[in-house]
């Protein structure tokens, strides 16, 4: 099984050690900022309602990585296996307002997937499709990739404009050349954010969130971040590199964290020489 990298810092080791959990963080909150204003802004809601979670294939420590994502001295890097959620089959089903034609397997239950109360995730986790995770292709011109990609047509009949999308899946995908020294491959989420259940619409009806009256309405996803499971098999097979400059301190400190949270966890020393 293939590994995927995650620079990050000691404290979030802490938080996914001891909740068993990814953090997909939304697209216009990630740090290169270019990957929202790439977005037509009639359209930036679609920015809005992408999530990504960033990591490397790249086994070779990353001096950059280090010094931007985590730290040299109170960081870490987290090796985990390619396939690191859980895969839950969602059966086909059809109700009188919405379904599923084809078996899905997903990371997610059906009530996570669906019946959240808040948003619907699109998803299909389609490995051919790499609709869920992809490595990132770096080129000159994100915005005109978006801008190809999202046409915003006026409807002659309500005077308002519809929005027709071309490589959806493909969102997420792209960053400009600077990027490139990242090597980077990541998680996307794609969601779809649904009416409240207290809108007079829904009246606290979670079937009505699919009546096409209520999922017509277009809107941002208000939540900054999803928390998605680790599957135990992934989290058994969990390596934590040291960072190169760490001191004795925090060292006990992350083999505390270990031995507490994930005892079959190994620990290994940087390769990296640095000078503080």
């Amino acid at each position: 099984m293939s590994k995927i990298y995650h620079y990050t810092s000691i404290e979030i080791l802490a938080l996914i050690l001891s909740s068993h959990k990814i953090r997909f963080t939304r697209l216009d909150l990630l740090d290169d900022m270019l990957e929202c204003e790439a977005f037509p802004q009639e359209a930036i809601f679609l920015a809005q309602s992408i999530y990504a979670s960033s990591w490397t294939r790249d086994s070779e420590e990353n001096i950059p990585l280090w010094k931007m994502y985590s730290s040299i001295d109170k960081g870490i890097r987290i090796a985990m296996p390619e396939d690191l959620f859980n895969h839950y089959i969602i059966e086909p089903f059809s109700c009188s307002n919405h379904g599923i034609s084809k078996r899905l397997i997903s990371p997610f239950t059906k009530e996570q997937l669906l019946y959240n109360g808040e948003y619907l995730i699109t998803n299909i986790f389609n490995k051919e499709r790499h609709d869920f995770f992809k490595d990132v292709t770096y080129i000159n011109d994100v915005k005109s990739f978006y801008q190809n990609s999202i046409h915003m047509l006026q409807n002659s009949q309500t005077g308002l404009c519809d929005i027709r999308i071309e490589n959806y899946w493909d969102f997420g995908k792209y960053k400009e050349k600077k990027w490139e020294f990242q090597k980077e491959s990541r998680f996307v989420l794609f969601t779809k954010k649904l009416l409240p259940l207290s809108h007079p619409l829904i009246n606290e009806n979670i079937q009505k969130q699919f009546d096409p009256e209520a999922i017509s309405h277009i809107m941002p996803n208000d939540k900054k971040y999803i928390d998605v499971e680790i599957s135990d098999e992934a989290f058994k097979q969990m390596e934590i590199t040291l960072p190169p400059c760490i001191t004795p301190g925090y060292r006990i400190i992350v083999e505390s964290l270990i031995k507490q949270y994930n005892p079959t966890a190994i620990i290994h020393n940087s390769t990296l020489k640095l000078r503080k």
